[in-house]
């Protein structure tokens, strides 16, 4: 093996190359994988990879690392500048937080989505709320998701997802009851004893979706980051809109809410 276990490398993750500490070391089908850990970053992010994913850390490999990171925030300032020039979509939804939020995504959400969050959130002016244990829950839908990626990914991509597929998940069950209930809305029909994730539905994971820049915006801080998440992000998003098409999500989206309140009107006795 060309690696030890305690050594500091440099490995590849999405086209760049970042410090890394080898933590384990095993053979599988006669080939060396490496358990690494990502020097400065969260043990979240530590994963299995193979050794055409590492180089040794020496001066030639480090001007390398500095060469792809430079390239890499020369084409984020470029299409930054591209997009300060084209017309930008915004959404603002005002949720439990009491305040209202303006959302500027750095990804773009899907058209349909949109139009799902508009219906939502009209059907909450008229008196609805979103109800839980209808449809698929998060899990199933963030499972199906990762499990229709999986087919055409490699074994070190797929345990990226798998850690994607995680962190999604407990980013939701962390956020959910405080972000993503409008002020109005109960905590309808939902045990408090089983997880946001195994009983809410897609209406509150597309609201999710619509703040998710907002849950992540210190993460985004580092480029680093924002370059690991952009396309898992996309993919998800992508995928979503696909999901709401083929279940005609805008047509059906009444059975994901309670009734509205009868209104009733009060007869002058003449």
């Amino acid at each position: 093996m060309s690696f030890a276990k305690g050594e500091r490398v440099l490995s590849f993750h999405d086209g760049l190359l970042y410090e890394a500490k080898i933590l384990h070391v095993k053979e599988k089908k006669n080939e060396p994988l490496y358990h690494i850990h990502y020097v400065g970053w969260s043990k979240y992010w530590d994963t299995w990879t193979s050794e055409s994913e590492i180089l040794k850390k020496n001066k030639e490999n480090v001007e390398k690392m500095e060469n792809l990171m430079a390239e890499c925030k020369e084409t984020e300032r470029i299409e930054k500048s591209k997009v300060s020039r084209s017309r930008k979509r915004k959404l603002s939804i005002s949720l439990t937080d009491k305040e209202e939020i303006g959302i500027e995504l750095t990804f773009e959400l899907p058209d349909n989505i949109i139009d799902i969050l508009q219906h939502d959130k009209l059907l909450v002016e008229d008196g609805c709320s979103s109800k839980c244990n209808v449809g698929p829950s998060i899990a199933e839908f963030m499972n199906a998701f990762r499990t229709s990626k999986s087919k055409s990914l490699c074994e070190f991509e797929n345990s990226k997802m798998e850690e994607f597929e995680k962190g999604i998940l407990a980013y939701f069950d962390v956020v959910y009851g405080k972000f993503l209930l409008y002020p109005t809305e109960k905590d309808y029909n939902c045990s408090k004893i089983r997880s946001p994730r195994d009983q809410c539905s897609v209406i509150h994971f597309i609201r999710f979706l619509s703040k998710l820049h907002s849950f992540l915006h210190d993460l985004f801080k580092n480029p680093a980051n924002q370059q690991m998440l952009k396309e898992p992000i996309a993919s998800l998003l992508s995928w979503t809109s696909e999901r709401v098409e083929e279940s005609n999500l805008l047509v059906e989206i009444k059975q994901y809410f309670t009734e509205p309140p009868v209104k009733t009107q009060l007869k002058k006795i003449t």
